[in-house]
């Protein structure tokens, strides 16, 4: 399974394949092999051979292809099984024709239905890969060089993904083949201009560059088109602010010989900043929502809008400011996980936005940390108001470390707070066997506070839940993440199912958008906007029966009733579920209720408030 997470995330880096597979067709090739296999009958392609053929207590794969050898290659019944961390390699053949050049072509099967990626190697030369992207067969071919008057070629899983089933490999040469380049990501571009760039085929008298947009349904529409470059890299001018450009660019050899299209880049603004926005008054306030509201950015392709509520306190309590138990992780088991991304936020498996892990994998009802790599695995919260109680918070969380279902201890968990960047302090748990309570204390909350927990154990850690908590006074002020929005506009707006009076709200947006680092194309975001704050209109009564000497409100986030006389009051919640039920005295009374939509009825009065 770890490797179907390496696969994933090979899948994200499209430029390793794209390209590779639907190589050049041009006729008069000379075959140089041609093996289907034939000789294997062994096994099945369901169930294969359990013998490695290439073992030297075989030998049986190089008795039938002289020269072959390899390493755990299996027969499949008229087919080869490469089986992960394998290779299969042709005995040697003069592939020096044609500058060397040659056209390799395959027809293979991942082992797992997730896929797996294919090494091909001509001799010494670095290998390359081809992305099998499921279970079925696929004929794929690509196009290498250096081949010299003794190389063989090399089949191998990629890295430690699945192994393969190959029925088919065929070599051929020709004066028509040329490899195509591979076209890199600018690492100058400004909006006006930019470097084109590829990689050298050796073959290659010059090279035929294209640049251009596209029209509403996807035409090209040209920039350049066939621009013959002899070096490998062009400066193209002449943009036009503000369009999306596009290229590709071809070999040609001197005989006029022509390959494939190289990958397609899309050129990305080579930014160093993105400027923060400046947010402005919401909009539509009602009882229950509002629209917010900021000036747009230039080069920015969305914003991030985080949205705050604060309650100032009317007694002391012990409060969570944050806390999840990950109900919503519906997925994989504690002895048998799924795997996510490399990294990636939690919004789908949390009830509050802003979580983000590296290297996560899934249990119902838990969280887990996998790290595969010599990379740490770990979970960071949203950021979170610590600033009350002299910055003074627990961190109380439930985990265990465990492999396929058992026990284990003395593994670390380091526990690292940060205010910001900057990191704030630091403490190790070093944990019991089993699924067990940690409580740890720390003093240096911020209003801009988030804890990250790191793991590098060789086994899984299990978060069963995590909260963040602080003794608070009357009179302190509570806020907590309400929502964390993305959106490609200029406004968002929030319906808020719990809101009620005493609340107040808080919104910041950050710009985002794309830039370059070190040839790949990431994520950069902007600082936090200016914060606005504002309150809803007071809730009051949303129906009432017209008797103006009976009423409900909500004042200082109390839940208070007006009686001309006693009687009892009941107190329902939205889904009709008896709250209170209390005898009420003529004039105001103030009644204990949950926070939401609540139904007062005294006597034939009834009121809706949201509390």
């Amino acid at each position: 399974m770890t490797r179907k997470l390496l696969f994933v995330a090979l899948c994200l880096m499209a430029s390793l394949f794209t390209g590779r597979v639907a190589a050049q067709t041009t006729d008069g090739l000379t075959v140089i092999l041609d093996e289907k296999f034939d000789a294997f009958t062994e096994g099945s392609e369901t169930e294969p051979g359990t013998t490695d053929i290439s073992s030297y207590s075989s030998g049986r794969l190089s008795k039938l292809l002289s020269g072959w050898s390899g390493r755990k290659v299996y027969e499949a019944g008229g087919m080869l099984k490469v089986d992960n961390s394998g290779q299969l390699q042709t005995a040697r053949y003069d592939l020096s024709a044609n500058d060397g050049v040659v056209k390799i072509t395959m027809r293979v099967k991942s082992l797992a239905d997730y896929g797996t990626a294919v090494s091909c190697q001509v001799g010494y030369n670095t290998a390359e890969q081809i992305m099998l992207p499921d279970g079925d067969w696929h004929t794929v071919s690509l196009i290498l060089e250096k081949g010299t008057s003794s190389s063989y070629v090399r089949l191998s899983p990629y890295m430690v993904l699945e192994g393969f089933l190959i029925d088919e490999l065929k070599i051929e040469t020709g004066e028509s083949l040329v490899k195509a380049p591979e076209a890199a990501q600018p690492s100058q571009a400004d909006g006006q201009s930019f470097t084109a760039s590829w990689s050298r085929v050796a073959s290659a008298s010059d090279y035929l560059l294209d640049v251009y947009t596209r029209q509403a349904d996807g035409t090209p529409d040209y920039l350049l088109q066939d621009q013959a470059v002899s070096a490998t890299r062009y400066q193209v001018t002449g943009l036009t602010e503000g369009a999306t450009y596009y290229y590709t660019v071809r070999a040609r050899k001197a005989n006029g010989a022509v390959s494939d299209y190289s990958n397609e880049v899309q050129v990305v603004k080579v930014l160093t900043e993105l400027a923060a926005p400046v947010a402005t008054d919401p909009t539509d306030l009602s009882a229950t929502g509002f629209t917010a509201h900021w000036q747009p950015v230039a080069d920015a392709t969305g914003y991030i809008v985080t949205l705050q509520q604060t309650e100032t306190l009317t007694e002391a309590r012990d409060a969570d400011v944050l806390s999840e138990d990950f109900a919503k992780v519906t997925i994989g088991s504690l002895s048998s996980v799924e795997f996510g991304k490399t990294q990636e936020y939690l919004d789908a498996y949390t009830a509050q936005p802003g979580w983000f892990a590296v290297w996560p994998a899934y249990a119902k009802g838990y969280l887990a940390l996998s790290p595969f790599g010599g990379e740490a695995g770990s979970l960071t919260t949203p950021s979170v108001d610590l600033s009350a109680a002299q910055g003074v918070f627990k961190l109380r969380v439930n985990m265990a470390e465990q492999a396929y279902g058992a026990d284990y201890s003395g593994a670390k968990v380091t526990v690292t707070v940060y205010n910001g960047e900057e990191q704030a302090e630091q403490q190790t748990v070093t944990l019991d066997k089993g699924f067990k309570d940690y409580e740890l204390s720390f003093t240096k909350g911020s209003a801009d506070t988030y804890v990250e927990l790191s793991y590098s154990g060789d086994k899984k850690l299990f978060i069963d839940d995590l909260a963040i908590s602080q003794s608070l006074q009357a009179g302190d002020q509570l806020t907590t993440l309400v929502e964390k929005r993305e959106t490609a506009d200029t406004q968002a707006s929030f319906t808020l199912s719990n809101a009620t009076d005493g609340l107040t709200y808080a919104y910041t947006v950050q710009a985002e958008g794309q830039t370059v680092s070190d040839g790949e194309v990431v994520s950069i975001v902007s600082a936090a906007s200016n914060r606005i704050s504002f309150s809803l209109p007071t809730t009051g009564i949303q129906a009432v029966d017209g008797d103006a000497a009976f009423s409900a409100t909500v004042e200082g986030g109390q839940l208070v009733v007006n009686l001309p006389a006693d009687a009892p009051v009941r107190v329902y919640n939205a889904q009709g579920v008896e709250l209170s039920n209390v005898q009420g005295r003529a004039g105001r009374n103030v009644i204990a209720a949950s926070r939401g939509v609540l139904l007062v009825v005294s006597g034939a009065h009834t009121a809706k408030v949201v509390r």
